[in-house]
């Protein structure tokens, strides 16, 4: 069926994010989830995109060894940072 045009974006919207989170899943590069969570409709800014992704690679690293040269850096960041 037809979605009314107001549902349509953020169905469109949230199906991009969808599509860019499977992409950087596979390719466990930090710039295409950074891309993806900053599509989400939920992110508000690049900024806080940036905050919830480091945190979030940390938080689940021993899940995620794809992404183990991305939270390398992550982490080598925060150990400079503080």
């Amino acid at each position: 069926g037809y979605l009314p045009v107001a549902a349509e974006g953020i169905v469109q919207q949230l199906k991009s994010f969808e599509r860019l989170t499977c992409k950087a899943a596979i390719s466990g590069k930090y710039e295409d989830a950074f891309i993806a969570l900053t599509t989400n409709p939920l992110v508000q800014s690049e900024t806080k995109a940036k905050l919830v992704l480091d945190e979030m690679l940390i938080a689940h690293k021993a899940h995620l060894p794809q992404f183990s040269e991305a939270i390398r850096m992550v982490e080598k960041n925060n150990e400079t940072n503080h």
